[in-house]
């Protein structure tokens, strides 16, 4: 099918199939709906009219009849160089040339026009402002094409906005950014973070009019009318959710001491939006309390969204479960674990599957930690297209201490920034509340939500378990140790480090005659761990004998008791969180044995962070052998955590804390960017690498993708995926990669290539999904590759 040219420029063609007629879309259509939502986005940030300039300008290049030719012989499949024509740069152009002075001294208009500039230059990718080879990515854009983007911005003057509107649209963000910065970044900043912070601002343009252009192209292409802004009923969800708390019976002390912090955290509620910490002790009800927190507090400040966040699936997916009944479906709850379809976003084109990426549009989203940091820091577009969904929201931070130390400035800049800047609520929750006071550069005071005085009143009765150092031993002397506390025990959960230790005692305790063996790590499917957590709690309500070995995705958030355990040695923090899983309802009349054990020749391979807690760990293991009064004859003593996380922090060092890459680091780049800048100065005030940065970033050392895997229904999922009705019906290819979520496993890059050179992985929808051949799936253990380099947290 042939599509002819039109009178005026579009921006978009819509044909479902050959059979079909096609829609057009004008660029004036598709500039003025993208210029409304990102106003809409950016309103309650006093943002409105820098959004709707952004939106108007960000496809300025579109208006030629270069660009009208591209489009149409790419539509009728004429094989054509993506991005030969280049329509990024004109919106670029044209803010720099008309309001930024051309010299050294600066102006706010100077500011104002750099800062819509770079979010209108990012939109179809994060660019350098300054790069590794000194180059400028303002003036590259102002050189490149200045005949091209002169006639592109003549045009679109004509069809979509004079040049009397732009100027005063301009004078109007002039004024809501000026008040931006001199009200909420100038007073919360030193220079390098009040740089870091502009970059967020940019991020936050970036996301606007990224969220915008995919929506408003998702609409036309799947000819839906635009989402309207809906009213969150927070007041029935607070309803609902009272009603929910009114069924928990208050008898035993720890049932009580729950509820009491429960009803504290309902009446902070009132509190004004900032930033808090929850820091009960762990199975004191952080959930719930939280969540009771939350809701009240988005409907007292009609917040948009709540974001429950948290590092390990297995805590969402048991959490997510308690969360939808306790809102009783009142509002949508999405929850996003990973992202099944890859970016794979192309500098000047927009793919179908970049419009079917999780986009954040519900009032209540689960997600873990991964997702939270690549929305903040990474450079794929499906990130930054969320970033603008945390502001204005109340987001709960679970076991907060699973953050990698490499991203203590990073988060911590951010956290402010949203806290401060953004009006978001940000609630960190941890038994182990890391001393992010004392990080190089520090997060905001944190107002305790439970007072230290209650917090005292309460502890003793959570103290279930008595955690002991029992050295250096070799695999086979833990399965003795293993065997010895059966005799005693119904039940034993065993914590291994890396997926590798958790197989090959696994393996090793099939062993053991009438006892069962369960097996939980990463490498199995969401999914496939639901059904195994199923499974073990039934064996406990059997009062059956059994063995569970695990990497850490059981150790927090899952509401699942123990008679004993044994933890290979990392930090305290996992160690606590281990312990919550043993005696977690005082069910024992006497405390329960934790055994730290130090496994004779551990190779952590790249798991640096983990030798480095067993570091931190040993030395207050040696403090506390010698003044063990001093921490209250207690490791999980507020004392105890102090001193870990000093021994921690201590042992950085420089730079190690801002995500160091080679001989930079990430926060160099996202602030003053010292590496790369010109020694001869700027004219510029902003001169981040947004781009090498966010490709750069990995919240692991080592990058991650999801890969779909043949578990149960996940095998007629991957038929239906490889259906032809696919390529044609977008939205049942939007629903199977929702329901793919739960049959998904996170595969570092370096083992996922391996795996494709052993035919294990395989392609869908044009190289946008990958998918596991069925016979690398053990029903027992997951992915049968090994998968150890990064097992720390789970996407």
């Amino acid at each position: 099918m042939v599509f002819g040219v039109k009178t005026m420029h579009y921006a978009h063609i819509s044909v479902k199939n050959e059979s079909d007629h096609a829609r057009y879309q004008t660029c004036a259509e598709h500039s003025r709906s993208a210029a409304s939502l990102a106003q809409e986005i950016l309103k309650k940030q006093n943002l409105a009219s820098t959004g709707y300039l952004a939106g108007l300008l960000h496809d300025c290049g579109k208006f030629t009849d270069e660009f009208n030719d591209y489009l149409i012989r790419s539509v009728n499949g004429e094989s054509i160089r993506k991005g030969s024509v280049i329509h990024t740069f004109a919106g670029v152009s044209y803010l720099l040339n008309e309001f930024h002075s051309k010299g050294a001294s600066q102006t706010f208009d100077d500011v104002v026009s750099e800062i819509i500039a770079a979010g209108i230059a990012n939109h179809h990718g994060l660019i350098d402002l300054w790069d590794e080879k000194h180059q400028n990515g303002f003036e590259y854009r102002l050189s490149k094409q200045p005949d091209y983007d002169r006639l592109a911005t003549d045009t679109f003057h004509k069809e979509c906005a004079d040049d009397d509107e732009i100027r005063m649209l301009f004078s109007e963000s002039r004024r809501e950014i000026t008040e931006f910065y001199q009200t909420r970044l100038l007073p919360n900043c030193k220079y390098t973070e009040g740089q870091f912070s502009l970059g967020l601002l940019v991020r936050l343009i970036t996301s606007a009019v990224v969220s915008s252009d995919r929506t408003d192209t998702a609409c036309f292409m799947q000819n839906l009318t635009l989402p309207k802004p809906q009213k969150i009923p927070w007041d029935k969800c607070a309803e609902n959710l009272e009603s929910y708390l009114s069924r928990f019976t208050c008898e035993t002390p720890i049932q009580n001491a729950r509820h009491v912090f429960s009803d504290i955290c309902a009446l902070a509620a009132s509190k004004k939006p900032g930033l808090y910490r929850l820091d009960i002790p762990t199975g004191g009800g952080k959930t719930l309390a939280s969540l009771r927190f939350a809701v009240n507090h988005a409907q007292i400040y009609s917040m948009d969204r709540i974001f429950y966040i948290a590092p390990l699936l297995s805590i969402i997916d048991q959490n997510a479960q308690v969360i939808k009944e306790a809102l009783q479906e009142k509002i949508p709850v999405l929850e996003h674990h990973s992202n099944v379809v890859r970016d794979m976003s192309d500098p000047e084109e927009m793919s179908r599957m970049e419009l079917m990426q999780e986009s954040w549009d519900s009032p209540f989203i689960i997600t873990t930690l991964v997702q939270l940091l690549e929305t903040m820091f990474s450079g794929k577009m499906s990130s930054v297209r969320r970033f603008h969904c945390l502001c204005g929201s109340v987001i709960i931070i679970d076991e907060v201490q699973s953050l990698p130390r490499k991203l203590l400035s990073l988060f911590n800049c951010a956290v402010n920034f949203l806290t401060k800047c953004c009006s978001a609520t940000v609630i960190l929750c941890s038994a182990t509340q890391p001393a992010f006071e004392k990080a190089v550069h520090k997060m905001g005071a944190r107002e305790r939500l439970v007072s230290e005085e209650i917090f005292d009143q309460y502890a003793p009765l959570f103290r279930r378990t008595e955690i002991k150092d029992y050295g250096v031993c070799s695999m086979e002397g833990i399965l003795s140790a293993a065997e010895e506390i059966l005799l005693s025990s119904q039940n034993l959960l065993i914590v291994c480090n890396t997926k590798r230790e958790a197989s090959q005692l696994f393996q090793m305790t099939k062993g053991l005659a009438g006892i069962k063996q369960y097996h939980l790590s990463a490498g199995m499917c969401i999914s496939h761990r639901k059904q195994t957590l199923k499974d073990i709690t039934e064996a406990l309500e059997n009062h059956e004998k059994f063995i569970c070995v695990s990497t850490q995705v059981i150790e927090a958030g899952i509401d699942i008791s123990f008679q004993a355990v044994i933890r290979l040695s990392a930090g305290l923090d996992n160690v606590v969180q281990t312990a919550g899983r043993c005696n977690r309802h005082g069910e024992m009349e006497s405390s329960c044995p934790v055994r730290i054990y130090h496994l004779l020749g551990e190779k952590l391979g790249m798991l640096r962070e983990i030798k480095a807690s067993q570091d931190a760990l040993n030395a207050l293991l040696a403090e506390y052998r010698l003044m063990p009064e001093r921490y209250g004859c207690d490791l999980t003593s507020d004392a105890a955590v102090r001193d870990y996380y000093s021994f921690l922090f201590k042992d950085m060092k420089r730079g190690e804390q801002d995500y160091p890459v080679s001989d930079y680091t990430l926060f160099d780049l996202l602030s003053t960017n010292q590496r790369f800048i010109d020694e001869n100065g700027s004219r510029f005030l902003l001169n981040q690498a947004f781009r090498t940065a966010g490709d750069r970033f990995e919240v692991f050392d080592c990058a991650n993708e999801s890969v779909v895997v043949p578990y149960c229904e996940g095998r007629e999922l991957i038929m239906q995926l490889e259906s032809a009705r696919v390529k044609y019906d977008f939205r049942y290819a939007e629903e199977l990669i929702k329901k793919a979520k739960q049959f998904t496993v996170s595969v570092p890059e370096s083992v996922l290539s391996r795996m494709k050179a052993q035919g294990m992985i395989y392609t869908l929808m044009d190289g946008g999904i990958f998918v596991l051949n069925e016979n690398f799936y053990d029903y027992e253990t997951g992915i049968k590759e090994g998968m150890d380099s990064c097992s720390t947290l789970i996407l």
